[in-house]
Formats: C-alpha cells, sequence, structure tokens
C-alpha cells in the first residue's frame, strides 16, 4: 500500500513538473508591467550612450555627359544610440555605423542620394555626457540583421547593465511587456542624458506593417513589431522583457512606423549572442 502512495505522489510530482515546463515555455516574459520600474538615474557612470559617426564613403552619382554612374568620395555623419552589456562592448544598430544613403555631389553641382559603394574612413564617438567623447572600434557587423557591436576600453565611466543576455525569438509573445531606456531630447531636439522609461506591448514576433506591402522586404526573420513610441536617434536602444519583474536584454531597437493611425517599432531578437561576445575575447 505504501508503495502505491509513493509511486502516486512520484507520478503528481512529475506531473506538475510537466505542467510547470509547459507554462514556462507558453509565457516566459511577463505580460504586466512590473510593480517597481527599473532604475534608470545614476551620477557618475553610463550604461546608455549616443553612438555619433562621421566618416568618408565612395558615393554613386550620374554622370549624365557620359551617361554613366561614377563613385566620387562623400562625407557622411549620423547618430543613434548604445548599450553597455559586457565592459568593453557596446550594442548599437549597424545602420547607426553604416550608413544607408549619402548625397554624392556631381560635376554638375548636383546631388545624388544614392546607397554608398564603399567605406572609406570611419570614426565612432561615444558620448557619455560627463567627458570629452571616447573612441569605439568595430567589433561586429551583420547589416542583414542591422546588429552591431562596438568595442572599447573599460574604463570606470561606462558600465555594464549586467542584464542577462538571451535569444529570445522563440520565446517572445503576443501580448508581452517590454521596455526601453531611450535619451530625452533638448529644446533644440538633441539628445541629452536623461533618460525616460517607455513601455511597449509585442503584437508579433514577426515584422508586420499595417499595409503588408513592399516595406516588409527591409526587415528579417529576427525581426519583431512592438506598439511604442521611438524617434530618430533611438536606434541602438536595447529592448528588455521581464521575467517575474527581472529584466532581460532580449532586442535592439532599430525602426519605426509612423501615419495617422498607428505608432509601431521594431526590434532585431539577439540570436547567437554569446558567440558575437566571445569574438576577439
Amino acid at each position: 500500500m505504501a508503495r502505491q502512495i509513493w509511486s502516486w505522489i512520484g507520478i503528481m510530482l512529475f506531473s506538475l513538473a510537466m505542467v510547470l515546463v509547459c507554462l514556462r515555455f507558453a509565457e516566459p516574459y511577463d505580460q504586466t508591467k512590473p510593480d517597481v520600474d527599473p532604475v534608470i538615474s545614476w551620477n557618475d557612470n553610463f550604461t546608455y550612450v549616443q553612438v555619433k559617426v562621421i566618416g568618408t564613403v565612395e558615393g554613386m552619382y550620374y554622370d549624365s555627359k557620359k551617361s554613366c554612374w561614377k563613385t566620387r568620395e562623400a562625407f557622411y555623419g549620423q547618430q543613434g544610440s548604445g548599450f553597455v552589456a559586457k565592459d568593453g562592448f557596446i550594442f548599437t544598430a549597424s545602420h547607426v555605423i553604416i550608413p544607408d544613403m549619402v548625397n554624392t555631389v556631381s560635376g554638375q553641382g548636383s546631388v545624388h542620394n544614392t546607397r554608398p559603394f564603399k567605406v572609406l574612413t570611419r570614426i565612432i564617438l561615444i558620448y557619455d555626457y560627463k567627458s570629452n567623447p571616447l573612441i569605439a572600434k568595430l567589433h561586429y557587423l551583420d547589416e542583414t540583421l542591422d546588429i552591431a557591436i562596438l568595442k572599447y576600453e573599460p574604463n570606470d565611466i561606462l558600465v555594464p547593465a549586467n542584464y542577462e543576455i538571451r535569444y529570445a525569438q522563440a520565446d517572445i509573445k503576443s501580448g508581452d511587456v517590454v521596455f526601453s531606456l531611450l535619451h530625452k531630447r533638448d529644446e533644440n531636439d538633441e539628445m541629452t542624458s536623461d533618460l525616460e522609461l517607455r513601455y511597449g506591448i509585442v503584437l508579433s514576433n514577426q515584422p508586420t506593417t499595417p499595409k503588408m506591402g513592399s516595406e516588409l522586404a527591409w526587415f528579417n526573420e529576427y525581426d519583431m513589431t512592438i506598439q511604442m513610441e521611438i524617434q530618430g536617434g533611438d536606434s541602438g536602444s536595447p529592448l528588455f522583457a521581464s521575467e517575474n519583474g527581472v529584466p532581460i536584454f532580449i532586442g535592439i531597437i532599430r525602426a519605426n512606423y509612423n501615419d495617422e493611425i498607428v505608432s509601431l517599432a521594431y526590434a532585431v531578437s539577439l540570436p547567437n549572442i554569446r558567440r558575437y561576445l566571445n569574438i576577439g575575447n
């Protein structure tokens, strides 16, 4: 009799464990806002930075006299956001580093806005708002996924958040609450050191748009669609989900869609993230 009781107890415990595993798989991330917001203020250390890039490229222009396309050196400058995810490493979006389009002046004085043929020079500046900008180097780049990792010499100014970094594509689900820490703007629309916490809701773990037209070709299979307002310069900001109230770093914000009805954001999840961070270590 005792053996049968212990057998039933064993079966019940196994069944309970399987139920918990299924629940964990079904809803790994919280679908409600955490009771306590993440702390976003600091005095001397910076985890969320502004990334500015200046450089030169071989730009394309059309020579109307010879009826052909030619290249000419052109200047570019752009900015975005970054996140110190690990000591010595900053995550951002690749399009913050590599320009999508540049203006190239032709011999006739006209300007052609085209994709650059080749990047010639690049300087990556990391702004911590307390001192002169730091110089970072490109450590890893995936233009298809729009992920870039920058490397800098560890110091006492930039500090990692030490949140868990997780490949989230398979776990993220519609209805999950996500959030990001985004730089506020001043009266001139310039990014400042002050941050604001902004929540959003995952609409799909795939890229979707209201029109579902040719614009989807710009996205990739690791993109997710979020109902959250972002603006220019927010690209490269980290995206977090919560697991039992604990923030988990799951993606990088990289695009937005706005019309008179909806405001959508898009973020790319982090596949093989440990391999990215181990490059060159």
